[in-house]
């Protein structure tokens, strides 16, 4: 996780300083920046990054870095969506079994902070539905993917409306201080 979430900072910083240093953008204080990055982008090799012990020493001090870049004065009048972040958590096992409910055995996220440039203020916009075009359909044997969720097929999702694999939940206000949010 360490070297995916490095390595996609660095392709995100360095396109913002591209498009900064760039003669075709408005600088005008009136004009509204905006930066977007795509949907996805931060969801990791296994399709999404699970939310596990030890994650947090990764993710909080990116999310840190990141807010703390585009407090800067210079990003005034601009807005910065980070593209969305998709992560993983598995439910407890004794949950599951004592739920009877086993497509409910993994809670899936998916966010997009969004910060005002200039200023501390970040907020987090959560996807409500899970589309089946969200998670990365391979599976390579042996391989450590986060499944997809049952929840891609409208049937499933007809049967089931508030199940883990058919909404994306919101994560709780403990773990997002845990992830630097």
């Amino acid at each position: 996780v360490k070297e995916d979430v490095e390595k996609r900072l660095n392709i995100m910083f360095e396109a913002v300083e591209r498009l900064y240093a760039s003669d075709h953008w408005d600088r005008s204080p009136t004009t509204l920046k905006i930066f977007m990055l795509p949907e996805f982008y931060w969801r990791g090799r296994q399709g999404a990054y699970r939310i596990q012990r030890g994650v947090e020493k990764v993710l909080h001090p990116a999310a840190h870095w990141i807010s703390h870049r585009f407090t800067h004065e210079r990003f005034k009048h601009w807005l910065i969506v980070d593209g969305t972040v998709v992560m993983a958590q598995m439910a407890d096992r004794r949950y599951v079994e004592m739920s009877e409910r086993p497509y409910e055995n993994i809670s899936y996220y998916n966010f997009a902070p969004v910060h005002v440039g200039g200023t501390n203020l970040t907020y987090l916009r959560f996807k409500h539905f899970i589309s089946g075009i969200d998670f990365l359909q391979m599976r390579p044997e042996h391989s450590r993917m986060v499944p997809a969720p049952p929840g891609r097929s409208h049937r499933f999702c007809k049967e089931h409306p508030r199940s883990n694999g058919c909404v994306y939940q919101h994560l709780p206000s403990h773990l997002l201080e845990e992830l630097g949010f």
